[in-house]
């Protein structure tokens, strides 16, 4: 529970730093529904959300189209699971293409790892600080 709390607070503070004056809205894609639930409920009506997947669709069987790697290439913030999930097709097909200047990204299993647990799948309830 406590790596979620430290994800969302990451997350949050994320997005509100790129909150901008201006009424241009920040473009967010996510891989799934967490990101995206996250980066809508965060940032409201002042930012563009989106996911890849459709409802019901599975991560490890998504492989994504010419269309959805343009939304990831021209978004501000580019949110992902990482791990097993879906890094194996961001991490050789998507991030090499993302301008890192112009895009932020958002892997959500490194903020978890960053924020100092540890998790065995063995043992679920056995997430311990480093």
């Amino acid at each position: 529970m406590k790596r979620f709390a430290l994800t969302f607070i990451i997350i949050f503070i994320l997005l509100l730093s790129l909150s901008s004056c201006g009424s241009k809205k920040t473009n967010i894609v996510s891989t799934c529904y967490a990101g995206y639930d996250l980066a809508r409920q965060i940032a409201g009506e002042k930012k563009t959300s989106s996911m890849l997947l459709n409802p019901g669709e599975e991560l490890h069987d998504y492989s994504p189209s010419v269309g959805d790697i343009e939304r990831i290439i021209s978004s501000e913030i580019f949110i992902y699971i990482g791990g097993e999930s879906d890094s194996e097709w961001v991490e050789k097909d998507i991030l090499p293409e993302i301008d890192k200047n112009k895009t932020i990204i958002i892997n959500m299993m490194d903020v978890v790892k960053n924020g100092g647990y540890t998790y065995d799948e063995e043992n679920p309830d056995s997430a311990e600080a480093e």
